[in-house]
């Protein structure tokens, strides 16, 4: 066999799709899920014949409503969601490879209120769920295979698992208290104890830091401005609050909470 046809036959083999592992919370700093995904330029043969697809069969062979490059250790920006959502309905979608539509390069155009806030659940976050406030009606934008851009309007939980996808590309995670805003929840407390109590050091470390700030509120006219000027003032705390030191040490602690109760 000739060195051209084996660097050939390797092409194929890399840019052939299958259903890839998932990126989580327990490799985290080692995987793209903090990581900013960089726009795709134009919509070549990897990106048509192994990205994409690869998402589709992933995405389909554990039942999932969406599920985005990050997910999978890849470092692109795109997602794909279910064709035919079911509200509030992360997993247990019987689906195939072709239930699915691409989202590459989105972005958010505008949102409109009310803001809802209902759990999420992310497959790279095992153990793991978080109440999240979403708009409920959102206009986006967003390439296609074809390599056209779309602009169109979703509502409920279509609006919601695309924000929820579009944070994922920004490398925000629904683990982090300045998205969830404290709202982190285990799973199953009884059974993941290390989890639990991972989660229960660090709201009761938030709940301090904004007691703290409350009273700040009461005593510093300047800093009460800026936070009215937020609206909820208690969401304008923990966004002074939680930087990514904050929330680095507590995904650290909930790394080796993870992987302990995931490797027994």
């Amino acid at each position: 066999m000739s060195h051209l046809k084996k660097f050939s036959d390797k092409l194929i083999q890399n840019f052939s799709p299958k259903v890839l592992n998932f990126a989580t919370v327990a490799s985290i700093g080692t995987n793209n899920l903090e990581q900013y995904s960089p726009k795709i330029i134009n919509v070549n043969k990897k990106v048509k014949n192994f990205l994409i697809p690869s998402l589709f069969l992933t995405a389909s062979q554990f039942g999932l409503c969406s599920l985005s490059c990050n997910n999978v250790n890849l470092n692109q920006a795109a997602f794909v969601i279910h064709n035919k959502l079911e509200a509030n309905k992360w997993t247990g979608y019987e689906a195939k490879a072709d239930d699915y539509s691409a989202f590459l390069n989105p972005s958010v155009l505008s949102a409109d209120d009310p803001v809802i806030e209902e759990f999420e659940y992310c497959p790279s976050l095992p153990l793991l769920k978080a109440k999240v406030q979403r708009h409920s009606k959102i206009e986006v934008e967003y390439m296609t295979l074809e390599g056209d851009y779309k602009h169109e309007q979703f509502e409920g939980f279509k609006a919601r698992v695309f924000m929820h996808e579009q944070d994922h590309l920004e490398s925000a995670l629904i683990s982090s208290f300045s998205v969830n805003f404290g709202n982190l929840y285990c799973i199953d407390p009884n059974k993941y104890n290390r989890v639990e109590k991972v989660l229960s050091k660090y709201k009761e470390k938030l709940e301090i830091l904004v007691n703290i700030l409350d009273d700040r509120y009461l005593s510093d006219s300047e800093f009460k401005s800026k936070a009215d000027q937020f609206g909820d003032k208690r969401e304008f705390f923990i966004e002074s609050i939680v930087n990514e030191e904050f929330d680095g040490e507590m995904h650290l602690e909930l790394m080796e909470a993870v992987r302990f109760h995931l490797n027994t």
